[in-house]
């Protein structure tokens, strides 16, 4: 743990020295990024070299995936916003498989993903409409109004 402690520290200092270069980099993000791919890449290709925790790794790319939907939310249409919870979703579906190294995709956790994002299209859909015009604007203010 303490390796992981020390490698994120060192990528966010090395990420605001970038920063000068690249205004618009976050460098929390760029060193949670890079540790997680480094820890990933270490548990798929050199399996038993590195003592590297799948939890810890799993823990990073979760919040990796909270970072995107919030980076997107500012910039996506209020109408894409609906699709907050399907995107995480996928995201820490996405995470599990890379992390266990998933030899198989369950067909379920696919229909799964696929409904709920129709459903929620349905919803993006429906905005207008009277029947569905109050549940879109709860999903789309609910990580604004915290």
């Amino acid at each position: 743990m303490l390796e992981i402690l020390f490698a994120i520290t060192a990528l966010f200092c090395a990420g605001l020295v970038l920063k000068k270069q690249y205004p618009g980099l976050c460098a929390l993000c760029l060193a949670i990024l890079c540790t997680w791919v480094g820890g990933l890449v270490a548990l798929v290709f050199f399996p038993g070299r590195f003592e590297i925790d799948p939890v810890l790794v799993g823990i990073l790319m979760g919040g990796s995936v909270i970072g995107v939907m919030y980076f997107l939310s500012r910039r996506v249409p209020r109408t894409l916003k609906v699709f907050t919870l399907p995107f995480v979703l996928t995201g820490v579906w996405g995470s599990y498989h890379l992390v266990t190294v998933a030899q198989y995709l369950r067909a379920v956790e696919l229909v799964f993903l696929a409904v709920i994002w129709v459903v929620f299209g349905i919803v993006a859909l429906g905005r207008n409409h009277r029947g569905t015009q109050s549940m879109f604007k709860q999903i789309v203010a609910c990580c604004r109004d915290w």
